[in-house]
């Protein structure tokens, strides 16, 4: 099949070919960085991108809660704590998950309650505080299931099951 190539020649080829696709990824990659760190009109920006993320979501949060938007809190205040999270500082992310739990209360949002008690969890867990991460995941799994949200349901009673959680418990409101 390969008479007269030498193998020579088709290792040489294989190599520039190898070469040329190192060289490609190396630029396309160059050039996805540089647009992420450019600002909104294109221009480099002088600050990280997860910074520029938690201003806009800190600037969001403070004009709805000006603008009497209480709609729109808890998705704000679970972006930032996921952002808080993040950025190593679970301590600042539990307080907005708190936030998070009293808004979404009030406004019956139990889709941003559940997600919040599910991370509140996973707060409480780094922190070593299993029982009350497991309280939450409780409160969370009950509210997936309330929504008909299967998998997550099953995602949250996996996680209880694996970090030795009671999944029988029954809480009164917490």
């Amino acid at each position: 099949m390969f008479d007269g190539l030498e193998i020579g020649s088709i290792a040489a080829a294989v190599a520039v070919a190898a070469a040329l696709a190192a060289f490609g990824t190396f630029v396309l990659f160059a050039l996805r960085s540089r647009r992420a760190s450019s600002g909104p009109d294109g221009a480099e920006s002088d600050r990280p991108r997860g910074e520029l993320d938690w201003s806009h979501l800190a600037a969001a949060a403070q004009r709805a809660a000006a603008r009497g938007q209480e709609d729109q809190l808890p998705d704000l205040y679970l972006r930032m704590a996921h952002h808080r999270t993040q950025s190593g500082h679970p301590d600042a992310a539990g307080d907005l998950l708190l936030k998070c739990v009293h808004i979404a209360t009030k406004l019956g949002h139990k889709e941003a309650l559940a997600r919040a008690r599910l991370e509140l969890g996973d707060v409480a867990c780094v922190r070593g505080d299993l029982t009350t991460a497991c309280e939450h995941w409780q409160m969370a799994r009950g509210l997936f299931l309330d929504l008909g949200r299967q998998r997550e349901h099953a995602a949250v009673e996996t996680r209880m099951r694996r970090n030795g959680c009671p999944t029988d418990w029954v809480l009164n409101e917490f």
